[in-house]
């Protein structure tokens, strides 16, 4: 049969360094950069993280590195609104080492660095710091790069301070989207 039908030749070496070659397919540090963020590399984690153990579609843990530090980033894509909350709920009620368990909403020091967690229906992205966290840079650097532009849940915690909750939507009446409380 392979002798009377065309064959696709696929040279998958060349994929492979295609693929390795594409350094913003990850992360893109430029784009960062002009969102505000300074960072100077960045590098693939392998460590199981929680979220992890509702099998995502897909899943990115990245170690960011600025001048005088690293941070954190883990992000988790599901097939749908019911597993991403499922994989959400349940990590509120086994936070971090410890294993703490936190209720919805409630505005507490979740862990002692600062932190960022956007959740939508279908993806939960985290970033944790020793320092501070520029809520609206990052917000925008995750639109940048991956055209989202609502959060449906955001906790935002600054190091050793109370977590907040939020929402990223429209104002009733208004054209702008921003950061609400969450209600």
């Amino acid at each position: 049969m392979s002798d009377l039908t065309p064959q696709a030749k696929r040279d998958t070496s060349e994929f492979k360094k295609e693929k390795d070659t594409s350094h913003f397919s990850l992360f893109n540090l430029p784009l960062a950069d002009s969102c505000g963020i300074r960072l100077q590399e960045y590098n693939e984690l392998k460590d199981p993280m929680f979220p992890d153990r509702f099998m995502p579609k897909s899943k990115l843990k990245l170690t960011l590195v600025a001048r005088d530090e690293s941070l954190l980033m883990g992000q988790w894509t599901y097939s749908d609104s019911l597993k991403t909350m499922n994989a959400f709920f349940n990590w509120l009620d086994c936070f971090g080492t410890e294993c703490t368990s936190f209720k919805y909403g409630e505005e507490v020091n979740i862990q002692k660095d600062a932190m960022i967690l956007f959740i939508n229906d279908t993806s939960i992205t985290y970033f944790s710091s020793k320092s501070k966290l520029e809520l609206n840079n990052w917000q925008r650097y995750l639109e940048k790069f991956y055209g989202i532009d609502q959060w449906d849940v955001v906790i935002w915690q600054q190091p050793r301070k109370k977590g907040v909750w939020m929402k990223y939507d429209l104002l009733p009446g208004k054209k702008k989207k921003q950061f609400l409380p969450l209600r």
